[in-house]
């Protein structure tokens, strides 16, 4: 006969797996945790700050948060917009957040410039594409999820 966690060898003796290895595993690893975290008790000292080369232009950077809240209010107004225009509350909500995304193509482009105009490496501006892009169906999605949310506590 079988027990759950023992196994008869061939002498006949039980050996219990898991719970012998609990046993000894558990306070081993507490005390090499301890252990380790005792010399890691005192980090090493930060650098010193480096030298501003040059102060950030504070009328560049507030009209460029200017610019950034006007597109993604349009964007967002757009797929307010869509939303009311597309949705029969029966759709499925990805089927309904895909046309969204298509009638709002060209405010999502602008936004996706937009946010990544002042970005000097293009490496940099291609990683903020993909990510607002990888995004997008997600949060229109939740958009139409929240909207029928909201229409049935009306």
């Amino acid at each position: 006969m079988r027990r759950r966690g023992r196994r008869r060898d061939s002498t006949g003796l039980v050996r219990v797996r898991l719970q012998y290895m609990k046993g000894i595993v558990t306070p081993a690893l507490v005390t090499a945790v301890l252990a380790l975290s005792a010399c890691a008790s005192y980090p090493p000292a930060s650098p010193p700050p480096l030298p501003q080369i040059f102060a950030p232009d504070q009328v560049l950077t507030e009209s460029v948060k200017a610019e950034r809240e006007a597109v993604s209010k349009a964007y967002s107004s757009c797929l307010a917009r869509a939303i009311k225009r597309l949705d029969d509350y029966k759709s499925d909500p990805t089927s309904i957040a895909r046309g969204m995304m298509s009638a709002c193509k060209a405010e999502f482009d602008e936004l996706v410039d937009v946010h990544s105009r002042h970005l000097e490496n293009l490496e940099l501006k291609q990683k903020v594409a993909r990510a607002l892009r990888e995004t997008r169906l997600d949060g229109a999605v939740q958009l139409v999820l929240t909207n029928r949310k909201g229409a049935l506590t009306r």
